[in-house]
C-alpha cells in the first residue's frame, strides 16, 4: 500500500486530475449555487427562461469548446514554442473574424428566438450574445493554461467568474431585471474572468490579443481547422444531447411546466458537470507523441474516475431526489422529482460517451463525428414524434444517450483490437 500511495502521489496523471478536479468542484459549487439562488428568487416561468438561455449559451459555447480543444491540441503537440505561438496567433485572429460574424447574425435572429421560445422580451438574448462575445478571448487563455498544465490558475480564472456571476446576477434580479438580470450578470462576470486570464496567460507565454496583425497563416492553420471541424461536430452533438431536453420542454409545453422542469434538470446536470473535468484532463495527458500503452492507461484511468464519481453522485440523487430538489431550488419544483434519477443516469451516460469521443478526436478518428451526428438525429426524431409528456421527452433522451455510448464503446473495443 505504501508503494502504491507513493506511486500515485508522484504520478502526473493523479496530480493533474486531483488539482483540476478540486478546482472544478469549487467552480461547480459556485455555478450550482447560482441555480438554487435564482430558483428561490424567481417565479418558475422566469427561471424557465433563465434555463433556456443557459441552454442556448451551452450551444453557443460549442464554438468555445472547439477553441479549447484546438488550443490544447496545439499547445501540447507543437514541436517548438515558435510553431505553437504562430499557430495560436493565426487561430485566434481567424476565430475573431468568424465568431463575431456569427454573433452578429445571432443578434439579428434574436426576435425569432423570442417568439420560438415564448419569451416576453428580446433583451435577455442581447445579454446572452454579449456573454458569448467576451467568452471567446477568455476561452483561449484558459485552454492555453490547461495545455501548459497550469490547472490551478485555469480553475481560479473560472472560479472568479463563477463567484462574480452569482453576486451580479442576484443584484440585478433584486433590481427587478428578472431573466435579463441573470444573464447580464453572466456577461459582466466574463469580463472580470478575462482580466485574470489575460494576466496569467501572458506570464505563461501567451501574449496579447492577436488583433494587431492582419495576416493569418493559413498554411499552419489548415490542419487545425480540419481538426476543428471534427471537434465541432462531436461537441455540437454532445452539447445538444445535454441541453436538448430543456429546449424541447420550453418549446412544447407551457412556461410554467418548462420552469418547473428546468429546476429538476439543473440538478440532474450535476452528474455531468462533476465528471466532465476528467475529460478535460484526459485530452491534455494523451498525445500522438506518446506510446499507445501510455495513452491507453490515461484513457482507462479517466473512464474509471468518471464512472466512480458519477455513480456516487447519481446514487445520492436517486436515493434522495425530493431532498435535493427542496434544498437546491425549492419545494415548488417537486412536481418532476421522479424524473431526477433518470436524468442523472442520462447525464452519466453522456459524460462517459463524451470522454471516449474526445479521446478518439485527439487521434483524429473522424468516424466518431459521423456516429455522433447520426445518433443525435435519432434522438431528435424520437423527441419530435414522442413528446406528449415531459417524462417521454426524458425517456427519449435516455434512449439516445444509451445508443451513443453503446456505439462509441463498440468502436473503442474494435479500435483497441486493431492496434
Amino acid at each position: 500500500m505504501a508503494r502504491l500511495w507513493s506511486a500515485a502521489k508522484n504520478s502526473p496523471f493523479v496530480k493533474h486530475n486531483a488539482i483540476f478536479f478540486l478546482g472544478s468542484m469549487g467552480v461547480a459549487f459556485f455555478n450550482y449555487i447560482y441555480y438554487p439562488i435564482l430558483g428561490h428568487m424567481l417565479a418558475p416561468s422566469d427561471f424557465g427562461e433563465v434555463q433556456a438561455l443557459l441552454s442556448l449559451f451551452l450551444q453557443g459555447a460549442i464554438f468555445l469548446n472547439i477553441i479549447t480543444y484546438l488550443t490544447i491540441h496545439i499547445t501540447v503537440n507543437s514541436e517548438t514554442e515558435t510553431e505553437r505561438d504562430a499557430t495560436l496567433s493565426s487561430l485566434e485572429r481567424f476565430t475573431y473574424f468568424v465568431s463575431y460574424g456569427l454573433l452578429t447574425i445571432a443578434l439579428i435572429t434574436a426576435p425569432f428566438l423570442k417568439r420560438f421560445l415564448n419569451f416576453n422580451e428580446v433583451w435577455p438574448f442581447i445579454a446572452l450574445v454579449a456573454a458569448l462575445a467576451f467568452s471567446i478571448p477568455l476561452a483561449f487563455r484558459m485552454s492555453f493554461l490547461r495545455g501548459q498544465k497550469l490547472f490551478l490558475k485555469s480553475s481560479l480564472t473560472d472560479g472568479i467568474g463563477s463567484f462574480t456571476k452569482i453576486l451580479l446576477s442576484v443584484l440585478f434580479v433584486i433590481l427587478g431585471w428578472r431573466s435579463f438580470g441573470a444573464v447580464a450578470g453572466l456577461a459582466i462576470s466574463q469580463i472580470i474572468s478575462l482580466y485574470f486570464g489575460l494576466m496569467w496567460a501572458r506570464r505563461a507565454g501567451f501574449k496579447g490579443l492577436s488583433v494587431h496583425k492582419k495576416r493569418i497563416d493559413f498554411s499552419a492553420l489548415k490542419p487545425q481547422l480540419i481538426y476543428g471541424i471534427g471537434v465541432f461536430v462531436v461537441m455540437f452533438c454532445v452539447t445538444a444531447m445535454v441541453s436538448i431536453d430543456v429546449i424541447a420542454v420550453k418549446h412544447y409545453f407551457s412556461p410554467q411546466t418548462a420552469g418547473l422542469y428546468a429546476g429538476v434538470s439543473a440538478i440532474g446536470r450535476i452528474v455531468f458537470y462533476i465528471t466532465v473535468p476528467f475529460s478535460g484532463v484526459l485530452i491534455t495527458m494523451v498525445s500522438k507523441n506518446q506510446t499507445s500503452k501510455k495513452n491507453s492507461l490515461q484513457f482507462y484511468g479517466s473512464i474509471g474516475l468518471i464512472a466512480v464519481i458519477g455513480c456516487i453522485a447519481l446514487s445520492m440523487l436517486a436515493l434522495f431526489p425530493r431532498f435535493f430538489i427542496s434544498v437546491l431550488v425549492g419545494s415548488k419544483y417537486l412536481q418532476f422529482a421522479s424524473l431526477l434519477p433518470r436524468l442523472g443516469l442520462t447525464l452519466l451516460v453522456l459524460s462517459l460517451a463524451n470522454a471516449m469521443l474526445m479521446y478518439h478526436m485527439v487521434f483524429k478518428r473522424y468516424i466518431v463525428a459521423f456516429l455522433s451526428t447520426l445518433i443525435l438525429a435519432i434522438t431528435i426524431s424520437l423527441i419530435y414524434w414522442n413528446h406528449a409528456t415531459v417524462r417521454l421527452v426524458v425517456n427519449d433522451l435516455l434512449i439516445g444517450s444509451i445508443i451513443l455510448l453503446t456505439a462509441i464503446v463498440t468502436y473503442t473495443v474494435a479500435t483497441s483490437r486493431r492496434h
